[in-house]
């Protein structure tokens, strides 16, 4: 699918860029995106929530496009453009800044990849959009800013899709090497929407059986002078966990998308959702 806007061109590599250079600052690992790679394909919690996030999708999806910001390796969209998008003929579009990301989702497949900042993407190309911040906006030192000069460029009824990691009180080195500012609960994440022309459309933490384990092994055991190589050879050892662990986990997150399906909120989880459409 192709955009009104000829501010982008097309590179050997396969996405789109800017067709004049622009840096922008996103507080994320250098290495960041290779890194990712190395998890993505075996990891139960990336499987996870994006099972949680199709749903979410499939229910809530509206307007003409999904857009996928800060989409990493494209992980995600590409999921969501082999069964929802493709199920139901929605386009869709990837904006990540890493050059790095692109490359890597160009190669897993992903359509419609491309590489800048979404203050440089042509949200105005369409009319109502749905937007996806997986995990972004914590990586985001002015989030309140953020979200109001996207909120500003949305058409009405477009929708915001965002999940973030939850409870301060899990905050550990991880979240430090990783980039984040913060980890949110409710309250904080609708403070990024106070005084903003948007309703709720649904909110709620996930993750609930996970909080245990990211307590104690990343708050309690965890190394508070550890380098990044060291947590991220730790991350891919955690991601993979064991067979046992696995089968508990996939039991566990089966009864938790029951819950999120039917519109049960759950009182507390390492990540949090909330979707919003613009009035």
């Amino acid at each position: 699918m192709s955009l009104k806007s000829n501010k982008f061109k097309l590179t050997k590599l396969g996405y789109y860029r800017l067709s004049e250079e622009k840096v922008g600052f996103v507080s994320y690992p250098s290495e960041g995106s290779d890194a990712s790679l190395k998890i993505e394909n075996e990891s139960q919690w990336f499987d996870s929530r994006s099972m949680i996030i199709e749903s979410l999708v499939e229910r809530h999806f509206a307007g003409s496009v999904f857009v996928d910001v800060g989409a990493g390796n494209g992980y995600q969209i590409k999921r969501l453009q082999q069964s929802i998008f493709a199920t139901n003929g929605i386009n869709s579009f990837m904006c990540e800044p890493s050059e790095n990301g692109c490359e890597n989702a160009v190669n897993r497949g992903v359509e419609n990849v491309f590489c800048g900042l979404l203050d440089d993407f042509p949200l105005d190309d369409f009319d109502a959009v749905s937007i996806g911040l997986f995990d972004v906006v914590e990586h985001i030192e002015h989030d309140r800013a953020f979200i109001k000069g996207l909120v500003d460029r949305l058409s009405k009824g477009s929708r915001i899709f965002i999940t973030v990691p939850a409870l301060k009180f899990l905050w550990s080195n991880d979240d430090e090497l990783g980039g984040h500012f913060r980890r949110f609960n409710r309250k904080e994440v609708n403070r990024l929407f106070e005084g903003l022309p948007v309703r709720l459309v649904d909110e709620s933490y996930f993750f609930t059986y996970y909080t245990p384990f990211v307590y104690l092994f990343r708050v309690l055991l965890g190394s508070k002078q550890a380098q990044y190589e060291q947590n991220v050879a730790k991350e891919e050892k955690y991601h993979k966990g064991s067979k046992f662990l696995s089968y508990l986990f996939k039991l566990f997150d089966f009864v938790e998308r029951l819950f999120i399906k039917n519109g049960v909120g759950l009182p507390f989880g390492t990540s949090l959702y909330v979707i919003v459409e613009k009035k």
